[in-house]
């Protein structure tokens, strides 16, 4: 190959990568980083939901401290468990990193109220796992679910034997792409944002609950309550001018996001880190998007406690000193 042709080559593929890159909003990271953890996957249609739950990790009090293990089946009958090896496991895995990569949070305007069918995938830290739905309303995200569940029949029919229920993919001619992360605010006309700072070492710690919806008339309603686990709580009727930069920092938190790290199995499974969860709602969508923080994985912490600070300062000075720090 001459010289000129493979450095075209290569920087072709460099770009490539590179696009790649910049269109992923989660970060699920590796097994390695996650000596205790969890894959939920499971796909509701109608009233039926057929699920695939694996458990791995050592220092646990069941027989997952052997190797990971699965229950499959769906709602209202018995499961069925299955030893995992742990090649298997790792090919789980990347099939949930790679669709984690391409989630965005879904829109309410594509949403249809009538349809609920929605997959739902829970993954990283048994204990505070990474949360995102993939509603049917938003076509590519329902597509992308569609056939990450097909790899993972495929997968487990090769290995286990074991056979996942179908689910099949929809028409998604005329349907945008939406980009990784939270979309513009436009494309919200009713969000509720839950933000759970738990001290480990404290006997009370609370959330602080925002929800804002858009009125037919333009106008916007916009609430802010925290709640203790032992005491009143705290309600305020912040400016509406104050959902931007709240949604803003949403915004970088859902392009950055990476699944926190632990350093070994003890810690994991004793949680013995402050966490500060961040749960996503949006009304008029199926299912949650929740961004887990541990305290010990600097760089995220420092994240969450920002916005954190933020939601602080919607309500009262005179009030604020009530709110667990």
């Amino acid at each position: 190959m001459k010289p000129y042709k493979s450095k075209l080559i290569a920087a072709f593929f460099v770009i490539f990568i590179c696009s790649i890159a910049n269109t992923m909003a989660i970060k699920v990271g590796t097994l390695r980083e996650l000596p205790v953890g969890t894959i939920r996957y499971s796909v509701t249609e109608g009233n039926v939901t057929h699920f695939v739950e694996i458990e791995w990790g050592e220092d646990r009090e069941n027989d997952a401290a052997k190797g990971p293990l699965m229950k499959s089946g769906k709602t209202g009958e018995n499961a069925t468990v299955t030893k995992l090896n742990q090649a298997t496991l790792d090919k789980l895995f990347t099939e949930v990193a790679k669709l984690a990569a391409i989630h965005t949070v879904p829109r309410s305007t594509t949403s249809n109220r009538q349809n609920r069918d929605v997959f739902a995938l829970y993954v990283g830290l048994t204990y505070d796992p990474l949360k995102l739905n993939f509603p049917k309303n938003e076509k590519i995200l329902w597509n992308s679910a569609a056939i990450c569940w097909a790899r993972f029949a495929d997968i487990l029919k090769k290995d286990t034997s074991l056979t996942l229920a179908e689910a099949k993919q929809v028409d998604d001619k005329g349907a945008a792409v939406p980009k990784p992360g939270l979309a513009s605010i436009a494309d919200y006309t009713s969000m509720q944002l839950m933000v759970e700072r738990v001290h480990r070492s404290k006997s009370d710690y609370g959330h602080i609950t925002i929800d804002w919806k858009r009125l037919e008339d333009g106008k916007i309603e916009f609430r802010a309550n925290y709640s203790p686990r032992v005491g009143d709580s705290i309600s305020a009727s912040p400016a509406a001018a104050q959902i931007r930069p709240i949604f803003d920092e949403l915004q970088k938190l859902t392009h950055s996001f990476r699944q926190p790290a632990v350093s070994n199995s003890k810690n994991a499974a004793s949680r013995s880190y402050d966490s500060i969860n961040l749960t996503l709602m949006t009304n008029d969508q199926p299912g949650e998007f929740t961004l887990p923080y541990i305290e010990t994985d600097s760089s995220q912490w420092a994240a969450a406690n920002r916005l954190w600070t933020q939601l602080i300062k919607l309500f009262p000075e005179e009030k604020r000193a009530k709110i667990i720090q």
